[in-house]
């Protein structure tokens, strides 16, 4: 039987015969009528890395803001032209605000636990500067979405992210939200400091020691999370628990020990972030590379072919390194990009013990890797890798 609008009606077999006639007649055109069209070319490139992974590598940034002139205003200490870990503006009462920014794509389809890593990977770049959180803008990217899943989506990931900025006693006082591809997260974070107890990446001294605070591999191990099969469960979660691990524990540890210089290690690698420091302080530094932690399987992962698409651009260190003997799955580890990497603090000799005291009695399993070596003043290799 057939009817249309109440009105007309129709019955008997060739009813049938005519829709079936006009369901195929519509099915064929997904079939035989459709153009033939080739498969695309394999893209090599395909997989892009999110996290800090997903950060423009060191060369391509110097290259761009070598000749910009900022107009710098009074009271601006440290700019775009300090290279420290964040920019530090004179403020009330000779007091600093020291300021820091700090963006990329979710690497985890979780939005609470990627908001929560990403405020504590930008609030590092603090901590690598002894500063104390004040208040906090976040800028969100949510994918192209129904507007409820957006706001679920948008909910999950300020209640992880305030769930660190709270433990920080750091305010979120406003923020920007777009549309994209995909979700990202990022914040700028206002810091107050005296300027007397900053940390800077100048300042190490031959003799320091060189003590990190968490173990290396997260790029490779979160690209090995974007590639099916290629990670084991429970290196995830040894990843995952480094990776929420906030770096006040061992800022706080370390007040009232001298400390020559710090950093936080992110997007440009150990080697890269050491060499920062050489550059800073001028300096040379030994790296004994037997003692540099590493997360579980990071070395198999890169000898199967693992690496963070960052991880090209940042061997461009090595060309400063004397790397001789060092096999090359543990120099792609160590320039291999961290998302909430740890902090690296170059301490004098007579400070080591209490420092690394200090640390363990917080929780924090330091380690220490090398030392500084003398002032280089013929720009020659500045890490020396054993």
């Amino acid at each position: 039987m057939a009817s249309r609008g109440g009105i007309l009606s129709a019955a008997g077999h060739w009813v049938w015969r005519w829709k079936d006639r006009i369901d195929r007649a519509f099915m064929d055109k997904f079939d035989s009528q459709l153009p033939t069209m080739s498969a695309p070319p394999v893209d090599t490139d395909a997989l892009h890395c999110a996290g800090c992974g997903a950060k423009v590598g060191s060369g391509a940034l110097n290259e761009a803001l070598q000749d910009l002139q900022p107009h710098i205003r009074e009271g601006i200490e440290a700019g775009v032209d300090a290279a420290d870990d964040a920019a530090i503006i004179h403020w009330a009462d000779n007091k600093r605000l020291v300021q820091s920014l700090d963006f990329f794509p979710a690497f985890i389809d979780e939005p609470f636990l990627f908001g929560r890593v990403a405020a504590l990977h930008s609030l590092s770049d603090l901590y690598a500067m002894n500063a104390t959180p004040h208040s906090a803008l976040a800028n969100v990217t949510l994918p192209w979405h129904h507007p409820k899943l957006q706001g679920r989506d948008l909910h999950r990931l300020m209640a992880g992210a305030l769930k660190e900025l709270n433990a920080a006693g750091c305010t979120l006082v406003g923020g920007h939200t777009i549309e994209g591809p995909q979700m990202a997260a990022g914040f700028t974070f206002n810091g107050q400091a005296d300027p007397q107890q900053l940390w800077h990446k100048g300042g190490a001294r031959a003799g320091d020691h060189l003590l990190l605070t968490k173990p290396l591999g997260t790029g490779v191990q979160l690209a090995a999370m974007m590639q099916k099969g290629k990670l084991h469960g429970p290196w995830l979660d040894t990843t995952l628990e480094h990776l929420l691990i906030s770096n006040r524990i061992a800022q706080h540890a370390m007040q009232d020990i001298p400390v020559h210089a710090c950093t936080d290690i992110t997007g440009f690698g150990l080697l890269g972030h050491l060499h920062e420091i050489c550059q800073q302080s001028g300096v040379t530094m030994a790296i004994d590379t037997d003692t540099i932690p590493l997360l579980p399987g990071t070395l198999s992962l890169i000898e199967n072919g693992v690496t963070s698409t960052l991880n090209d651009a940042n061997r461009q260190v090595l060309m400063h390194c004397d790397t001789q003997h060092i096999a090359e799955s543990l120099l792609t580890a160590l320039c291999d990009p961290q998302t909430a990497g740890g902090l690296l603090f170059s301490i004098p000799d007579a400070a080591v013990e209490q420092a690394q005291e200090r640390l363990r009695e917080a929780g924090v399993k330091v380690i220490e890797i090398g030392k500084v070596l003398v002032k280089n003043t013929d720009n020659s290799a500045s890490i020396l890798l054993q």
